[in-house]
């Protein structure tokens, strides 16, 4: 807590009562005890403050909620809506925890988060979504990450589509065989392999329409040949090389 400012008259401008709850003193109490004695400040200008340091504890132990009045959690909870969603760095804790309350537009704001610049974020925003979409919701919001920057992160969306038999993404994994990130490449190759057949008009309708690329001197084609070939002559099958999604 911040050093309590005098008053015109060179006397802390708040209460005693107040003084003595926002001592240095009172950081050695236990969460309990923190959220009991911050949720009896009474000066209006020290609200901000103490509103900031309860959402941080009650992010991090939901139970506290008991001991705080519907006004105070008003407030806690639009701080902790800013923290997961309306600034440059979302706090993932934050969004957990506005994820587990079923707030309004939460599914919305954790969608929307795939892109977030920060990896960390991407990769959390996308955990939390597993179990709180539909699997064909979860699976196509996973082809979000078909685009991502980092290589990683595309290998374990492959795995995760595949893993999932969703066909919708065939034509982006068939685009990735091309992939100058070798990784991204053969997980692609693995991918169309252990979707078999299933893929395969999908596979045929990328390979005309790479042929078509290839006139221009793309050897795209080539690639998505390989996967057709391979998709036919192996059957569907769910092999180790799916390896862990996203969890």
């Amino acid at each position: 807590m911040r050093r309590l400012p005098p008053g015109p008259d060179g006397v802390s401008s708040f209460s005693r009562t107040d003084a003595l709850l926002l001592s240095p003193h009172m950081g050695r109490q236990g969460p309990e005890v923190c959220v009991a004695l911050l949720s009896r400040v009474t000066t209006p200008v020290l609200r901000t403050e103490v509103v900031g340091t309860l959402a941080l504890l009650l992010r991090d132990d939901a139970s506290l909620e008991k001991s705080l009045t519907p006004e105070w959690m008003r407030d806690i909870e639009r701080k902790l809506e800013t923290l997961a969603w309306e600034v440059p760095e979302p706090e993932l804790a934050a969004m957990k925890w506005m994820v587990l309350r079923r707030k309004p537009r939460a599914i919305e704001q954790l969608s929307a988060q795939l892109t977030h610049r920060k990896s960390s974020v991407r990769v959390h925003a996308h955990r939390l979504l597993k179990n709180r979409v539909s699997r064909e919701a979860y699976l196509e919001l996973t082809c979000t990450l078909l685009e991502d920057a980092e290589a990683g992160h595309v290998v374990r969306a492959i795995r995760t589509l595949a893993f999932g038999g969703h066909l919708p993404a065939v034509s982006q994994m068939a685009a990735l065989l091309h992939d100058r990130r070798n990784p991204v490449a053969r997980a692609a190759m693995d991918a169309l392999r252990v979707m078999g057949d299933a893929a395969l008009p999908l596979l045929r309708r990328e390979l005309a329409q790479s042929r078509r690329v290839e006139v221009r001197g793309d050897g795209s084609s080539r690639s998505t040949r390989r996967a057709c070939s391979n998709s036919s002559s192996r059957p569907a099958r769910r092999p180790a090389i799916v390896g862990r999604s996203f969890t």
